[in-house]
């Protein structure tokens, strides 16, 4: 299999130039040669295939002689409150390799991490690093951190909305085979609050149980979408 590469210009056939943190990756890291196959992504869907005919100190020219589109399947959303320190990245990193379309991370009455704009820009490379090793076309969106009443109101009629709490129901209950827009919710250290649950049933929200014992945020939200992804 070709190393892969994210491009985020237009991949066509003809020549391209890897540049920046990919070019790097390419040059002294791999310490590719003229001639190594390379494969392209674009984030959007689009997959080159080609192989390198130049290398420069900083950049590297790409031959490319195949180009096609991938579809994008079953469209994800995980709401989530953000976990603290590094395990942020950790949830980021595994939702991407579990194809979640985007990660809106929420603000809730006991959310304790709001992380500013700067910061979910940097995670943006987490996700490029999980689109490369896992073979995943479309890049996963971070959205800026919104209350949860202001982000369930941005996700369509049609969407089926899923959060995770100890009383729902059994995830066995759920019928998801005739939906393909989910959406999911999890809370912060401590759970939604007795007025959040009741508000999200009260917006048709279906509270999930995700077993009998207490979970972290990040390994909540990662088992909700495995489940999901793995299940329907």
């Amino acid at each position: 299999m070709s190393d892969r590469f994210f491009y985020p210009g237009s991949l066509h056939v003809g020549e391209v130039l890897l540049t920046d943190t990919e070019a790097h990756h390419l040059l002294h890291v791999l310490r590719a040669e003229v001639g190594t196959s390379v494969e392209l992504f674009d984030g959007r869907g689009t997959v080159a295939s080609g192989k390198v005919i130049e290398l420069h100190r900083k950049d590297a020219k790409i031959e490319l002689h195949e180009v096609h589109n991938a579809p994008e399947h079953k469209r994800l959303t995980l709401l989530t409150a953000v976990p603290k320190g590094d395990r942020f990245r950790w949830l980021i990193e595994k939702a991407t390799e579990l194809g979640v379309s985007r990660l809106v991370p929420i603000s809730t009455e006991r959310s304790v991490v709001n992380p500013r704009e700067t910061k979910l820009k940097k995670l943006e490379q987490t996700v490029i690093s999980a689109c490369k090793q896992s073979g995943r076309n479309w890049m996963m969106q971070i959205s800026e951190v919104i209350a949860l009443k202001d982000a369930l109101k941005a996700i369509s009629e049609s969407t089926t909305i899923l959060a995770g709490h100890p009383d729902g129901i059994a995830l066995n209950e759920v019928d998801l085979t005739t939906t393909e827009e989910i959406a999911m919710l999890i809370g912060p250290e401590g759970g939604f609050t007795a007025d959040e649950a009741d508000w999200l049933q009260q917006a048709n929200v279906q509270l999930v149980s995700l077993g009998s014992n207490i979970l972290r945020t990040e390994t909540a939200g990662i088992a909700l979408t495995s489940w999901i992804t793995l299940g329907t």
